[in-house]
Formats: structure tokens, sequence, C-alpha cells
């Protein structure tokens, strides 16, 4: 797992429990990527193309380690 997930495990805070806190837990990182590319814009085009693309990948992540990313949720 890389150092920028787990940053996003570190700040997440929901008081619900299992399919619901991942549930929680992807709206969260939808939510937080979309907030660190909209922050990193200095002025330059940025192609929304590559913006959607990795933020599907993300999502495609943690869903495919669904079981990985609530066994670290339950911490």
């Amino acid at each position: 797992m890389n150092k920028q997930l787990k940053q996003l495990f570190k700040n997440f805070e929901s008081n619900s429990k299992g399919k619901e806190r991942f549930a929680d837990f992807i709206e969260y990182c939808y939510h937080a990527f979309d907030d660190r590319v909209n922050s990193k814009k200095t002025g330059k085009n940025i192609n929304k193309y590559n913006i959607m693309r990795m933020r599907q990948h993300l999502i495609n992540y943690l869903i495919a380690n669904e079981k990985k990313i609530t066994a670290e949720l339950s911490k």
C-alpha cells in the first residue's frame, strides 16, 4: 500500500461499520482525490481525461481489494 493511501486511512473518520464503512471510505477517497487535484491547479491546464482516469483507477483498486481495505479500516 502506498503512503497516499495510508494517509487517507489515517484521516478517514466514520461511525459506520462493515460494508457501509467501506462505502463511506470510497466516497471519502473520491472527494479527497478530487480536492487534491483541484488544489494543485497552478494556472496549468489539467487534462480532465487523465484526472477521471486516475480517479477511476483508485476506485477500481479499492473495490478489487475490498477485504484488505475493510480489514485496514477496522483497525
